[in-house]
């Protein structure tokens, strides 16, 4: 019988933009990479058939993992850079396994945003022992612009590289990735973007002013202040202004739950359906914004949401990702750890995303208020590409 070996991905996402202080962010130079591209004889033909991907679908993977992780603290997702990892090693599933990966998934993640303020890279790190399936290869390579390599993962440089391939495509804001290796893991999927730009039209003032957290409790915070021509639209959950960034691709959308809207009942009210509705009733209005500066940093398991999402048979010692590689795998863990850093001139954020595979056995003359001095959910969107690299909620500072 068979064992089902390791396969671990990663995905390390970062968007960065300029700090409050005039100096320009500076980042250390990194050491080169010792890495050796995997070679046509490491690779062997497809032999099993398996599922086509779903990429012409969508659903509501974005805001299903959101609110399946039920926090009550001030948190950073990343679905872009949860969807990438999970669509890389979808690709490689096939029969029953696939059909979960991509029903939970609704679509592929390998679209990316088409701007200079962000920079994508992907890369497939397969063990020295295993075999990889040719076509598998292709794929990650041509539709995720994937480098592939080829390692011994009992070396200890394996771990500095991954972490020095990480830093690298993070700009240092992702230091590293990977502490040890498990004996049974055989391959890592990694995936980085990096986002930096400034708002299109930066905050004027911040002052002292009090915040309402989720708890009642008040406290003091940066408070930003601008007022200018946004757009703006209100309904019953929501008053959602769009504050774009300077490069014209990216927006933050803050979503600020009405007075007399239970918070569980704003988070409920999200869905991708509604999203997309709700962002084509935007209209420019003269509006006086007031939000926090807020900083935060997370790191989340998404092992067992996943499975409760309905993603079951590629955490089990029944998964088939028979497309990938000759040594039967699956999926051990799902972590992800955030940063986002937003203030007057701009956004500060990334996220790292890990998933380990186990062995088994417009604006009129009135003026509108937007005061987020309450709990609220913002949303970080490309245009080019449609997705969401960041989704959060500010309920404490």
């Amino acid at each position: 019988m068979n064992r089902i070996r390791t396969i671990v991905l990663f995905t390390a996402l970062t968007a960065l933009c300029a700090c409050s202080n005039t100096s320009k962010t500076q980042f250390m130079p990194l050491p080169a990479l010792d890495l050796t591209p995997i070679t046509q004889s490491e690779i062997k033909p497809m032999v099993p058939e398996g599922s086509a991907s779903v990429s012409t679908l969508g659903g509501d993977f974005d805001f299903d993992v959101f609110k399946a992780l039920r926090s009550r603290q001030s948190i950073c997702v990343s679905p872009f850079s949860l969807g990438a990892v999970l669509s890389m090693a979808a690709e490689g599933a096939g029969g029953s396994t696939a059909d979960q990966m991509w029903k939970v998934l609704g679509k592929d993640y390998s679209a990316a945003p088409q701007n200079k303020t962000v920079k994508v890279a992907n890369s497939v790190w397969v063990n020295k022992q295993v075999t990889m399936y040719q076509d598998y290869r292709k794929t990650v390579q041509n539709k995720y612009a994937s480098e592939v390599y080829s390692k011994d993962f009992s070396q200890r440089s394996f771990i500095g590289d991954v972490n020095r391939w990480c830093s690298k495509n993070t700009n240092g804001k992702i230091p590293s990735i990977l502490e040890t290796v498990d004996p049974d893991m055989q391959m890592l999927l990694l995936n980085a973007v990096y986002f930096y730009d400034k708002w299109e039209s930066p905050f004027t003032r911040t002052d002292k002013a009090p915040f309402t957290c989720l708890d009642g409790r008040l406290q003091q915070v940066d408070m930003m202040h601008q007022t200018a021509s946004l757009r703006y639209c209100q309904n019953d959950f929501f008053q959602i202004l769009e504050l774009p960034y300077e490069s014209g691709d990216m927006d933050m959308y803050v979503l600020l739950p009405r007075p007399g809207v239970a918070f569980d009942d704003a988070l409920a009210a999200l869905s991708s359906s509604r999203w997309e509705g709700w962002r084509r009733e935007l209209r420019s209005e003269r509006v006086r914004v007031s939000m926090p500066k807020f900083k935060l940093e997370c790191e989340m398991d998404f092992t067992g949401l996943l499975q409760d999402l309905g993603m079951k048979l590629a955490f089990s010692n029944a998964a088939d990702f028979s497309l990938m590689a000759s040594t039967p795998l699956a999926i051990g863990f799902v972590k992800q750890k955030t940063y986002i850093d937003v203030d007057e001139e701009g956004t500060e954020a990334a996220a790292v995303t890990g998933l380990g595979m186990r062995t088994t056995s417009v604006a009129p003359s009135n003026t509108i208020d937007f005061t987020a001095d309450r709990p609220f959910f913002y949303i970080i969107r490309s245009d080019s590409s449609s997705e969401i690299l960041f989704l959060g909620q500010v309920l404490s500072l």
